[in-house]
């Protein structure tokens, strides 16, 4: 691949990728083959010169982490400037014969260091020089995305906001409900190691689960006293139509989905399809146990708010039947602490 067409494809992906992650592995893969390097990473600052491995490709391994005038990497840094590393400053990593190394800055200075390996093969000036060059496009590329997601965000998070608003004027209760669950969502979906995108849809499908109550009658949710068979079979189609809402609003991550099968149950007893274990999508999952708690600690016309040990108990011996039982044991020991 040339310089120019290595350059565009590199445009490409900062409108393409939904995920600063997914960005930056995708540069690193591009310029890597395009070099025909064994190996590419990015290491970006954590801070206190700490640097940390943002993106990998390849089979020669590199260091995860590393401080600034430590190690060849850590001196390369300290440096900030292009450099090739010969197979004898290369002491860290086994099977290297040569590193290709650029400093990467955005508008607030140095932030850390793209670079690519060889194991048999140095590479020369030129591929320097332009390595270099590259350098540039990719800090534009960063900066064109962390726009268009800032834009995004804004935007989508606006159009959150204002659904919120409608659905907790249809019922009190619902106050701070949405806001809670989506907190006890990401907590949890952190804790068991999701990948970032994964918990995005899984908080903004916490915020939007109870959206298709906006098209069942008010009465029905604010009525104190049991629901007939005709009000229970209403309230149950709003799992489906807060799917068909969500649907509209083009997330591009599956929120839909999550927001349908958060009332299914793990032993298949739930709505609205009768899901059963890992038929339900994992959001989902995690959503009926974060729902479920902050149902049960908050009051309801109908009752009032349990005790945490109560809901804690109600959890426990939903273990299997209404909930996933590695997903409550992972909320219980979050709870619990």
């Amino acid at each position: 691949m040339n310089k120019t067409n290595l350059n565009i494809e590199i445009s490409k992906v900062a409108l393409l990728e939904e995920d600063e992650l997914d960005v930056l592995f995708r540069i690193t893969e591009l310029i890597a083959n395009s070099v025909n390097a064994d190996s590419g990473f990015i290491f970006l600052s954590k801070g206190k010169d700490k640097y940390k491995r943002e993106a990998f490709w390849g089979t020669i391994d590199i260091p995860k982490e590393i401080e600034r005038g430590k190690g060849c990497l850590g001196l390369s840094i300290a440096e900030e400037k292009p450099l090739i590393l010969s197979s004898e400053e290369l002491f860290e990593i086994s099977n290297a014969k040569s590193c290709l190394i650029a400093p990467l800055r955005d508008k607030m200075g140095f932030r850390g260091i793209i670079g690519f390996v060889r194991g048999e093969i140095s590479f020369s000036e030129n591929e320097l020089n332009n390595l270099v060059a590259i350098s540039s496009e990719i800090n534009l590329c960063l900066e064109i995305f962390r726009i268009n997601r800032a834009i995004y965000e804004g935007v989508l998070f606006s159009t959150v906001q204002t659904l919120i608003s409608v659905i907790e004027a249809t019922d009190p209760y619902l106050r701070g409900h949405s806001w809670n669950v989506a907190r006890y969502s990401v907590a949890l979906a952190s804790k068991m190691d999701f990948p970032r995108i994964q918990i995005e849809a899984i908080k903004y499908a916490s915020l939007l689960h109870e959206v298709g109550r906006i098209c069942i009658p008010h009465r029905i949710w604010r009525k104190e006293s049991e629901l007939s068979e005709e009000e229970l079979n209403a309230v149950k189609t709003h799992a489906i139509i807060g799917e068909k809402i969500v649907e509209k609003a083009e997330f591009p991550f599956d929120v839909a989905s999550i927001v349908r099968s958060h009332h299914e149950n793990y032993n298949g007893a739930g709505y609205p399809d009768g899901l059963k274990g890992d038929k339900i999508p994992i959001g989902a999952r995690v959503l009926s146990v974060t729902n479920a708690w902050d149902a049960m600690v908050s009051d309801r016309p109908y009752r009032s708010s349990m005790t945490v040990g109560e809901a804690i108990l109600e959890l426990k011996n939903g273990r299997g039947g209404q909930f996933d039982p590695k997903i409550v044991d992972v909320f219980l020991s979050i709870i619990e602490k």
